[in-house]
């Protein structure tokens, strides 16, 4: 009977090490005990809020790391950090556990303070040869350990391809919602000066108001039909190769009651939402700054175009230059939707440039721009 229960033991030995060993998931068995002895301390001396400590000593982060001790990995562990063999997986631990993995270390650690045994989460570990993956993480200690933490199971899942194609869907979807924003936003604001050049005609019969009439409904008509298969925000492979002096120039002449000058010339990358946000730039400078005057400087340096944008209106005032590129945020009695210059910054962060806004001397407002140079 003993030589029975012997066999059984064995063969529940052998059938536990094939399932470790061929799982399609990364496990690893790890010796927590160290930690849990060490967590036991702390609590003794009268730490209660752990993540506050932790968070004010990182240093006992790192120490709690050292005293985790690997007990065993399988192939699935070896393949998913590129290492060549368990050895030198376990020599190079330190390549493998980067800053970027600390949070969930943390919160794994907040879980033995608070008796639990089981936790999930995500993180970003390092291959051996050095490239990213995020992983999702589980982590349950063995059935009779809970006792001391020495027996503790960790099964990572490469969730790398799954996080780049929630993230270029969630990419999509604000891309989406800010197509929507500029054609509500920019047909707003085109209604608004057709039906003014209406109430003027009825009043003056100037048939120059309708010529007024008709240029801004083609303008919107335009507008829709460049947006109308959502291409040109959807991902950056979409961008393409703008002369920019042109495309200020085009809409400088929709502003007649404006004198400016353009200086400098460039071949940026952007999309077709690029007119859109020199609109909104232009209409912003004359609208709210009141400016009859606008002076475009464009200079090149290394890989990225600064474009200035200059007028000689009534200027920001600096409480308003915090905000302006927030969303809904709006000021003066010519505020409108607040959604101009947040559309603006959001359209030229997309093709991985920058905008931000500093007074003119003696007065007005510049606008300067960072944006990705064509070589």
């Amino acid at each position: 009977m003993k030589k029975l229960q012997n066999n059984d033991s064995q063969r529940n030995e052998k059938k536990y090490r094939s399932l470790f060993e061929n799982s399609p998931i990364s496990i690893w068995e790890e010796d927590f005990s160290e930690v849990y002895k060490y967590l036991t301390k702390l609590k003794k001396k009268g730490i209660s809020d752990f993540k506050k400590y932790f968070k004010n000593n990182p240093e006992q982060v790192e120490k709690c790391a050292e005293l985790v001790k690997i007990l065993d990995v399988n192939k699935r562990t070896i393949e998913l950090f590129h290492a060549e063999s368990k050895e030198v997986l376990l020599t190079n631990l330190n390549e493998i556990f980067t800053k970027e993995s600390q949070g969930s270390f943390i919160e794994q650690m907040l879980t033995i303070t608070e008796n639990g045994q089981h936790y999930k989460g995500e993180c970003i570990n390092k291959t051996i040869d050095g490239k990213l993956i995020d992983v999702a993480l589980e982590w349950v200690v063995a059935e009779g350990f809970a006792v001391d933490y020495s027996v503790v199971f960790v099964s990572l899942l490469d969730i790398t391809e799954q996080k780049r194609v929630d993230n270029a869907n969630r990419h999509q979807q604000e891309q989406i919602k800010l197509i929507n924003k500029i054609l509500r936003h920019d047909l707003a604001n085109n209604l608004t000066v057709i039906s003014s050049s209406i109430n003027n005609y009825l009043r003056s019969n100037n048939k120059q108001q309708l010529e007024n009439v008709k240029k801004y409904i083609d303008k919107s008509s335009d507008l829709i039909s460049k947006m109308k298969d959502h291409e040109f925000l959807l991902s950056t492979s979409n961008l393409k190769i703008y002369n920019i002096e042109e495309n200020f120039k085009t809409i400088l002449e929709n502003f007649p009651m404006v004198k400016y000058s353009i200086v400098g010339k460039s071949k940026i990358f952007a999309d077709e939402s690029l007119n859109s946000v020199i609109d909104n730039l232009i209409s912003n400078a004359v609208v709210h700054s009141k400016t009859t005057r606008i002076d475009i400087k464009i200079t090149t340096s290394g890989k990225t175009t600064e474009v200035r944008i200059i007028d000689y209106g009534k200027g920001i005032s600096d409480d308003n230059k915090k905000k302006i590129f927030e969303e809904g945020y709006k000021f003066g009695v010519t505020g409108h939707s607040g959604l101009g210059l947040y559309i603006v910054n959001k359209a030229i962060t997309n093709w991985g440039g920058k905008i931000y806004v500093e007074d003119n001397e003696p007065k007005g407002t510049v606008f300067v721009m960072f944006l990705s140079k064509v070589n």
